[in-house]
C-alpha cells in the first residue's frame, strides 16, 4: 500500500489509482472505496459479519469503506494502516470464496439520501457481560424497540445494525451507523472468538444484572479482555433489570467503586421498560466520536 505520498490529487491504495480534486466540496472530506460484486452471489452474505467488523458496509452487490481525506493528506499512519488492513482482508475473503469483483475509489455516494448538513460515521460497539444479564434484550430493545421475556442464548456473537442521528449544531447533524456486537456471556466460549470479535471495537457497554451481585464483579475481566485486543476504548457500565426492584442485590456504592476503578461512567437500565437504553447507546456514540479527553469522565447516573 502506498498512501504516504498523497500529493493533493492522487490516491494510491493496493494498485487502485484515481485523481481527485480535494477541493471538491461534493465529497464532504471523505474517500469512499467501492467494491462492486459481479453478479448476485449468496456467498457474500456469509462473509457480511466479518467484512462489517473490518468497517465495510455490505449491501446487495456492493461494499463500501469510508475514510476521511485528511487522514491521507496529513500522513496519518494509523488510518492508512487501518484502511490497508480492511482492504487486504476483503480481498483475501472474496478471493477464497471465489467471488468476482471490481474495486475503485468512488465519489461520495450514499445508499441512503443524505439531507443537507448531515455527516456520516460508522461505529463498531460491543456488549459484554455474564450470561443472562440482558445483553440480547438490550440490543433488541434498542434496535427493534421490543422486549421478550424468554431468554435467547447467543452463540459466539450476534451482530445487529442501528442508525442514529447525533446533533452537531443547530443546522447540522451526524448519521451514525452502529454495528452492535452482542458477545456470548460464557468466558470459555467467548475466548475462542475474542480476537476476531474485539478487534476494531470502538466502544463497549459492560452489562451486569442488578439482581446478581457476581455479575458486577465480572465486569473487570470482560473489559480487560476487550482492552487487550482493542485498546482502552470508551466504556459504559450498564446496571440492567431495574424493573425488578424487589430483587436488587447490587449496592450503588459497589457500582460507584467499579466505575471509578475503570474510569468509566455508569447508568441504570431496563430492557423491559426501555429505561435509559436509547440514551446510553447515543452517549457512547457521542463519546467515541467527540470526547478526545479519555481522562475526563463524569458519572451519567448520580
Amino acid at each position: 500500500m502506498n498512501a504516504s505520498r498523497y500529493k493533493g490529487k492522487t490516491v494510491l491504495l493496493d494498485g487502485v489509482s484515481k485523481h481527485h480534486d480535494l477541493r471538491d466540496t461534493s465529497r464532504k472530506g471523505r474517500i469512499v472505496f467501492e467494491v462492486l460484486i459481479k453478479g448476485e452471489d449468496s456467498r457474500l452474505k456469509l462473509l457480511a459479519d466479518v467484512l462489517e467488523s473490518e468497517g465495510w458496509f455490505c449491501e446487495s452487490g456492493r461494499l463500501t469503506l469510508t475514510a476521511p481525506k485528511n487522514a491521507f493528506s496529513s500522513g496519518n499512519r494509523e488510518m492508512t494502516k487501518t484502511v490497508h488492513k480492511a482492504i487486504t482482508k476483503m480481498s483475501y475473503l472474496l478471493k477464497v470464496a471465489g467471488v468476482d469483483y471490481e474495486m475503485r475509489i468512488a465519489s461520495e455516494a450514499s445508499t441512503k439520501k443524505k439531507e443537507a448538513g448531515e455527516s456520516v460515521a460508522k461505529l463498531k460497539v460491543g456488549l459484554v457481560g455474564d450470561r443472562q444479564v440482558g445483553k440480547t434484550s438490550l440490543v433488541r430493545r434498542f434496535v427493534l424497540d421490543q422486549f421478550d421475556d424468554e431468554y435467547v442464548r447467543t452463540i459466539g456473537a450476534k451482530v445487529s445494525k442501528k442508525e442514529i442521528l447525533l446533533p452537531l449544531s443547530k443546522n447540522r447533524r451526524m448519521r451514525v451507523d452502529m454495528m452492535i456486537w452482542d458477545i456470548i456471556g460464557e468466558r470459555n466460549v467467548a475466548e475462542l472468538y475474542m480476537e476476531s470479535q474485539f478487534e476494531g471495537m470502538q466502544g463497549i457497554l459492560a452489562v451486569c444484572d442488578v439482581t446478581r451481585n457476581g455479575t458486577l464483579s465480572s465486569i473487570d475481566g470482560w473489559t480487560s479482555s476487550v482492552f487487550d485486543v482493542a485498546g482502552k476504548v470508551p466504556t459504559y457500565i450498564l446496571v440492567n433489570k431495574t424493573d425488578l426492584e424487589d430483587r436488587f442485590e447490587i449496592e450503588r456504592s459497589a457500582v460507584v467503586k467499579c466505575s471509578k476503578s475503570l474510569g468509566s461512567p455508569f447508568i441504570f437500565t431496563s430492557a423491559k421498560t426501555g429505561e435509559n437504553v436509547g440514551r446510553v447507546f447515543g452517549e457512547l456514540a457521542q463519546r467515541i466520536l467527540f470526547d478526545k479527553d479519555e481522562k475526563r469522565v463524569s458519572l451519567v447516573a448520580q
